[in-house]
């Protein structure tokens, strides 16, 4: 291990390194997109290392909850296979094997990521594919790990390529392996990470590389919740808000939930809203109608842009391209695709053809 001050340079830069020590020798690089690699921009001077247990390692891990799932409403057949592979890797001390969960958003992808870190006693870090754009970041938020820690990347179709290849590397060996240049000169250094558990979430499942996709020995996928089991959601949430809520009113909200419970979370604060204005404790049916007439929700769960999108697909009369009808409503092709379509092609009021969108009914 280098003493405090010593002096560092490219040419003295060694092929493996600790998390602690890359700390240390990433301020002195930078990312170049267009040459795709990480340059050495400075010498620098080791900093005092005693040894590769920084602070990242210090304070004691939660204790395991194994009935951290057992919150997770709706979500048992998925939860019991988790269940499972948590309790067997905190018994074998060992990382939690990859997961891969794929669903629409809203669903509880995230929840159940924090439930597997609950249930190893580990920490969750928390990132969005898009943010990962080069191997320095993924690198910084890599090394920023205890031991079993639970890493989530949500929207994990979104991560660039190359990185989705950094990350086999991860998964498969423990290690993250970068490339360095300056000028013409070139090296590899190879960082030793904590034993991790890598958890992606995804709403485009077949936008995965199949290479990447199957690395992931657990894959679930996470589906439209039916209005039965958003009632027991409502009726817990409302009991967290200390808010009273009737059967009826229930109803309403997980009728209009659109079979998503972060939908429903949001219409039953709506209605809490309202009783709150009117000076009353208890939710009932025609609160949840104020706050929907108010939010300008159909009891259904229908939007604007969802009565927009039905509306110009009745009105053309034949099928509409994704991007023509992105165009028509004013919004981007993915979201359209991702946040819009979904409730309206399950609710059976569009279809999807090999010619574009068409109304149905």
């Amino acid at each position: 291990m280098r003493g405090l001050g010593s002096a560092f340079s490219f040419e003295s830069l060694p092929p493996f390194v600790g998390a602690a020590e890359w700390d240390r020798i990433a301020p002195c690089l930078v990312w170049n997109e267009r040459r795709r690699t990480l340059e050495w921009r400075e010498e620098g001077r080791w900093a005092d290392i005693e040894s590769d247990n920084d602070s990242r390692d210090k304070g004691d891990l939660a204790s395991p909850s194994p009935e951290a799932f057992s919150s997770l409403l709706g979500l048992e057949t998925i939860t019991a296979s988790l269940r499972t592979a948590a309790e067997a890797a905190r018994l074998q001390d060992r990382a939690m094997p990859p997961v891969l969960l794929s669903g629409p958003p809203g669903v509880g992808k995230t929840a159940v990521a924090r439930a597997i870190a609950a249930a190893v006693g580990s920490r969750t870090h928390t990132i969005q594919g898009p943010m990962l754009r080069d191997p320095g970041a993924l690198a910084a938020w890599l090394t920023n790990a205890r031991k079993h820690d639970v890493f989530f990347i949500d929207e994990i179709h979104a991560v660039p390529r190359g990185l989705c290849e950094l990350l086999y590397e991860v998964i498969d060996r423990g290690t993250l392996t970068l490339l360095v240049s300056r000028g013409a000169s070139t090296k590899t250094i190879t960082i030793r990470l904590e034993p991790i558990s890598i958890v992606g979430a995804t709403t485009h499942l077949a936008e995965i590389p199949e290479a990447f996709r199957s690395r992931f020995t657990i894959r679930r996928a996470i589906d439209f919740y039916e209005v039965e089991t958003l009632e027991k959601i409502v009726e817990r949430r409302a009991g967290a808000m200390g808010v009273a809520i009737d059967p009826v009113a229930r109803h309403e909200v997980a009728r209009a939930s659109k079979g998503i419970p972060r939908q429903a979370i949001a219409i039953l604060g709506h209605a809490r809203d309202v009783v709150t204005v009117a000076g009353r404790s208890g939710i009932e049916a025609c609160d949840v109608r104020q706050a929907l007439r108010e939010h300008d929700i159909d009891a259904f769960g229908l939007e604007p842009t969802d009565r927009k999108v039905v509306s110009i697909l009745e009105e053309t009369g034949g099928p509409v391209a994704l991007g023509r009808l992105s165009a028509l409503v004013g919004l981007p092709i993915a979201t359209l695709r991702d946040v819009v379509e979904p409730f309206l092609l399950r609710a059976g009021m569009i279809a999807v053809t090999a010619r574009g969108r068409v109304a149905v009914g």
